[in-house]
């Protein structure tokens, strides 16, 4: 395809890629497409791209980057069409559906990232910890700001009451024997269900013990109903671990959840 022969050559596809690497490539892939659109990198695995008149998104690489790893073959029909659906006109709040309304839990460093977004529609969850919402779309995430809110035709109160009625529509499975369990939820939701409180009042009830959580990935919930001090070093050791390490970072800190909800360990 010309478009990638362009950026990468011929044998493109060839190519061993770190994931940075990957994300600066596919944001030259973007800026080719998108004409007149600035696209700039906000870590591995994540771009912005402003196009002008106020049109700004912020883009996740995770499911093209799985597909690069797992599907060699076809790698080049993926990232073109992922590029096509990208460069396509954002969704227009009005005509969003409300099904597709999630909230997604940040550290609060991405309050910066979204800024460029307009003024982000949030919610303070605890210590460092904020839930964002946005409309899940079949190729990205679209964060929404405040301004979004008349184009929706719904309150604050609304949208987080749908996203988070939403949010109790997916999966979820406990995996682990114990002390420390680990979520699984696709892998794009795991530490949005932080907001998710009757999850957790259910399984504080269950356990009769104060459940200690943290995320210190998009992707990554440890928690644990353990008291005993290593275990919980232990969590906080791994947790910080990831956090220095991986994409789609949320937060190190340390949650436990009591009377008045989530607060600081």
């Amino acid at each position: 395809m010309l478009l990638m022969s362009l950026a990468w050559g011929s044998d493109w596809a060839e190519l061993q890629l770190s994931e940075d690497r990957f994300t600066d490539l596919i944001a030259a892939e973007l800026e080719r497409a998108a004409t007149g659109c600035a696209v700039t990198g906000l870590g591995a695995g994540t771009l912005s791209m402003d196009c002008g008149g106020g049109e700004q998104k912020v883009v996740y690489l995770d499911s093209l980057w799985a597909s690069w790893e797992a599907d060699a073959e076809g790698r080049e029909a993926n990232v073109a069409a992922w590029v096509s659906a990208v460069v396509a006109p954002a969704a227009e709040p009005s005509k969003a559906d409300p099904a597709q309304l999630m909230p997604v839990v940040r550290g609060s460093g991405f309050l910066e990232a979204v800024a460029p977004l307009g003024e982000p529609l949030y919610d303070p969850l605890a210590a460092d910890y904020v839930v964002f919402y946005a409309l899940d779309l079949p190729d990205r995430v679209q964060f929404l700001s405040v301004d979004d809110l008349d184009e929706l035709g719904m309150s604050h109160d609304q949208v987080r009451a749908r996203a988070l009625e939403n949010l109790g529509l997916i999966e979820v499975e406990v995996v682990g024997s114990g002390p420390i369990y680990v979520l699984s939820a696709g892998g794009t939701y795991e530490a949005s269900l932080l907001a998710a409180a009757p999850f957790w009042e259910e399984l504080q009830q269950h356990s009769g013990a104060p459940v200690v959580a943290v995320a210190p990935t998009r992707d990554m919930v440890f928690f644990t109903f353990s008291e005993r001090r290593r275990v919980r070093r232990r969590m906080e050791r791994t947790a910080g671990q990831l956090y220095e390490q991986g994409a789609y970072v949320v937060s190190p800190t340390m949650l436990v959840l009591t009377d008045d909800g989530w607060q600081p360990l």
